[in-house]
């Protein structure tokens, strides 16, 4: 007999994610980016992030979250300088890094305003 007892249902910065291990890689990646730089990334971040992290693992026959966490680096400068990465490609992450290093040359459209409000969930 097969029973869904629950579905896993998980929130950030007002982004449903219903995956468990891709909320904790998440929230992994993120505490990583707030220790470092604060908590200056907006929902529009999260949810690209979100939707990367999904397109990779549906092309990789046996992804896995702990790679993913371990090639994050977070030792860069600034958040326009972070890079993400699966099994040392971008491959999947090209649009997402595309738009974190636009924030060089034009707003960032991932950072928080001055004064917007942090949703805390």
């Amino acid at each position: 007999m097969r029973l869904i007892v629950s579905k896993f249902l998980g929130v950030i910065e007002g982004v449903e994610i219903r995956s468990q291990a891709l909320y904790n890689a998440m929230d992994y990646i993120l505490d990583q980016i707030d220790e470092k730089f604060g908590r200056c990334y907006n929902s529009c971040f999260v949810r690209d992030l979100k939707e990367s992290i999904e397109y990779v693992y549906k092309k990789y026959d046996q992804f896995d979250f702990s790679q993913l966490e371990a090639e994050f680096d977070v030792n860069v400068e600034k958040f326009e300088d972070i890079k993400f990465t699966y099994n040392f490609s971008s491959y999947g992450f090209r649009e997402l890094n595309k738009e974190i290093k636009a924030g060089n040359k034009y707003p960032n459209k991932y950072l928080k305003l001055k004064g917007e409000a942090i949703w805390l969930v």
